[in-house]
């Protein structure tokens, strides 16, 4: 009960307060109202007024008509004392005294209204006084009301979640006219728990909107900006990446890194701007829950392929057609068709990155350490081998669904390799599986037909003949080695333009692998291959080679 009545008569304590600098600021603005007044010199005379509004006494308003040989323009300047800086001067200026108040900052936040019409915002006031004595006075009322002022103004406004800051941003984002030209605006949330808002403005021949989800915005760039006699409100992207979606007339324009709205008025600017810094983070919050989260490999594969939408380019209609899981095929068809086919697994999870290219949007999704083991075909022929796959998105929101769910689909495709990886528990078991299978293979990948054998009922060592075929003759290459004398960690698949391969080294380099050309005998090398054309053998092969090699050196 103590603690209840301490905190009312704090409460009132700071109620005294408030209106006891109220009323002291009330007596500084009408002794300057007093104090600024007609000035009189041999050539002009100077018809000044001051004002203040009742309601909100930090607007201040402070009129000026010079009368002399000629009738001059009647200025007007409308400001917020909180917004000048200390920077209150005054100095005689042949028979005159000019009096200057400036803005913090030299910012443009001084309205000025030239015969009713607007002019461009100003950083600075200049008027007149009619003696030092009174430029003094009025130097004092300024300075103390500015800091009266500073207690009694007061922008913000409390938002206590995201719905709450979107409805208030969507309320005040109004419709108006400077100079008989008129500004038509609009601001909605989209439908869904996402904090994704739609701003549109129009305005002479230009009609503009523009999509953004307010989690994507920095809050700490958000600031007020004045262009000639135009408010706005501007905020820039987090990282300044591209993610505000444009349209312009009606046709898709490029993606920008900063939003800008308007306002009426300086005062007003200030509050949307203080709503708008609230807002950003309940957005990020929200946003966190909002992401699709995939439990099963199947789940992510139509997640992804349900993100793929019809896109309409230069080319013509894209359509991407996505298939299988973790041994996937990606088939993109415009004009022509395009297929990649490749591992999930294999992407390098933190380098599936959002990239926007004018009004394009892609996913790039890179293989680790980008090693070339996606399979690319044009019109159902091989063209060669990549280390990049690249998806296009039809929006944002979209973009960033599929990059969030690829990087959750190629952890668990990598768990699923991992589990279905075939094992060899002795070496022998893994050199008859490797014999069998390049036995197998087609005779012709890249004009090779191949056959391994072991040699001396020793399954360490092993003969491998390459085959060459043309119209005039054959030519054959036969290598002789020992397990015990290739290097496991050397034991990669490699690609050169069409050409796939799994590459044998051995250890040190050393050239131990015995060599025969068309049954000649010719000088030791340190390296030969196995040619494949099929990614899927090619990981298992790999694999059984170095569990092979490993036994021979045990």
């Amino acid at each position: 009960m103590i603690r209840f009545s301490l905190l009312i008569l704090f409460m009132l304590l700071q109620l005294l307060s408030l209106f006891g600098q109220q009323d002291s600021l009330i007596s500084d603005l009408s002794n300057l109202s007093a104090a600024i007044v007609k000035v009189e010199t041999g050539k002009a005379t100077f018809h000044q007024e001051f004002s203040f509004d009742p309601a909100e006494i930090y607007k201040v308003s402070l009129s000026l008509r010079e009368e002399g040989k000629k009738e001059s323009d009647r200025l007007q300047y409308e400001f917020n004392l909180v917004d000048l800086s200390d920077g209150i001067s005054w100095r005689p200026k042949g028979d005159v005294i000019e009096f200057k108040l400036s803005t913090r900052k030299r910012q443009k936040f001084i309205r000025i209204m030239k015969n009713d019409q607007q002019e461009n915002y100003s950083n600075e006031v200049v008027f007149y006084a009619n003696s030092s004595d009174n430029a003094r006075q009025i130097e004092a009322y300024f300075r103390s009301s500015r800091i009266q002022a500073q207690s009694v103004f007061k922008s913000e406004v409390e938002i206590g979640d995201c719905g709450t800051g979107i409805l208030w941003l969507s309320e005040h984002t109004t419709s108006f006219a400077i100079n008989r030209s008129d500004y038509r605006q609009n601001l909605i949330k989209l439908s869904g728990e996402r904090p994704v808002i739609a701003y549109s403005l129009s305005r002479k021949n230009l009609d503009q909107r523009f999509l953004v989800n307010l989690a994507d915005l920095n809050p700490a760039s958000a600031k007020l900006e004045i262009k000639g006699q135009e408010v706005m409100v501007v905020t820039k992207t987090l990282k300044n990446l591209k993610y505000v979606g444009v349209e312009t007339n009606g046709e898709r324009d490029n993606y920008v890194n900063r939003l800008e709205i308007l306002v009426e008025s300086i005062d007003e600017g200030r509050m949307f701007l203080d709503v708008l810094r609230k807002t950003i983070p309940h957005a990020q919050s929200r946003m966190k829950n909002c992401m699709p989260n995939i439990e099963t490999i199947e789940q992510g594969g139509t997640v992804l392929q349900s993100l793929l939408k019809p896109i309409e380019t230069k080319k013509g209609l894209l359509i991407q057609k996505l298939s299988g899981a973790c041994n996937a095929e990606l088939v993109k068809s415009a004009s022509t068709e395009a297929k990649d086919r490749f591992f999930v697994d294999q992407f390098d999870n933190m380098k599936v990155a959002i990239e926007v290219a004018g009004n394009v949007l892609i996913i790039k999704s890179p293989i680790y350490k980008k090693e070339p083991w996606i399979q690319q075909y044009a019109d159902g022929v091989l063209k060669g081998y990549t280390s990049k796959t690249l998806w296009q998105l039809p929006d944002m929101e979209s973009a960033r669904d599929f990059q969030h769910t690829l990087r959750q689909m190629i952890s668990l495709c990598h768990e699923q390799f991992q589990q279905n990886l075939v094992r060899f528990t002795h070496g022998q078991d893994a050199v008859q599986w490797l014999v069998k299978t390049v036995n197998d293979l087609p005779r012709s990948i890249n004009g090779y037909a191949q056959e391994m054998k072991q040699l001396n009922g020793d399954y360490c060592q092993l003969s491998l003949t390459h085959t060459t075929r043309d119209t005039k003759r054959s030519h054959t290459d036969v290598f002789e080695f020992d397990l015990a004398d290739l290097d496991p960690g050397k034991i990669n698949p490699t690609v050169k333009r069409r050409e796939l391969a799994i590459e044998l080294e051995t250890r040190g380099n050393k050239e131990y692998i015995k060599y025969f050309e068309d049954s000649k005998v010719e000088n030791y090398t340190s390296k030969t291959k196995i040619y494949l054309d099929d990614l899927t053998l090619t990981r298992t092969m790999t694999e059984a080679w170095k569990a092979a090699t490993e036994s021979c050196q045990k």
